[in-house]
């Protein structure tokens, strides 16, 4: 096989007559901001996993969760929300 060479692209053929978008930075936006005053931003403070909730709706899982241990994560994600920490960061 000394007589035969094989060109191989780094680029797949499926891809290779594929125009580049050469405007694609036109369409983000840059320094786009919201101004909300302080005492106006509200949050929406739910609880990401509510077992009453799916239990109330015929998905009584929280006995499965309980069974492998899961119980303390979702203390953890239903756990407390430091309301004045996040309107901090997003003032």
């Amino acid at each position: 096989m000394e007589g035969t060479s094989t060109s191989y692209s780094s680029i797949p053929v499926v891809f290779s007559k594929l125009p580049i978008d050469t405007n694609t930075q036109k369409h983000f936006s840059k320094n786009v901001t919201i101004e909300i005053p302080y005492d106006k931003l509200d949050l929406v403070l739910e609880q990401p996993v509510d077992f009453e909730s799916l239990r109330a709706n015929g998905f009584d899982v929280k006995k499965m969760f309980q069974d492998q241990g899961w119980l303390g994560y979702f203390d953890i994600l239903n756990g407390p929300v430091y309301t004045q920490l996040v309107k901090e960061f997003w003032k």
